[in-house]
């Protein structure tokens, strides 16, 4: 028997078992879905555990970070500059130098 593609009244609602996944529309298979959640997930635990390892950091150097600064810490998605200012963190004299821009 073949699959047959049901036909849609268009003033019906649509139910949710019949709309196909968004990776489907995009030409995905499972495996490649599967993958770029997994690859997404990965950056998102990275991300955090540098962000709580600057914020440990801090703490340790008895650094107290202004509410500017924490927002720009716990808004951060940037694994790199995370990294950057955990690297200053560690020779910084003041909280200041962590955060500054490389141009300064």
């Amino acid at each position: 028997m073949a699959d047959t593609i049901p036909e849609l009244n268009p003033t019906s609602p649509l139910d949710p078992d019949d709309v196909p996944p968004r990776w489907e529309y995009e030409g995905l298979t499972w495996a490649q879905h599967s993958e770029r959640v997994r690859g997404q997930g990965l950056e998102e635990g990275l991300v955090l555990a540098r962000r709580e390892a600057l914020l440990a950091l801090l703490e340790i150097r008895h650094f107290e970070a202004s509410a500017r600064q924490r927002q720009r810490i716990d808004d951060c998605k940037d694994a790199d500059l995370l990294s950057t200012w955990f690297e200053r963190a560690k020779t910084a004299p003041a909280v200041g130098e962590i955060f500054r821009d490389p141009g300064h």
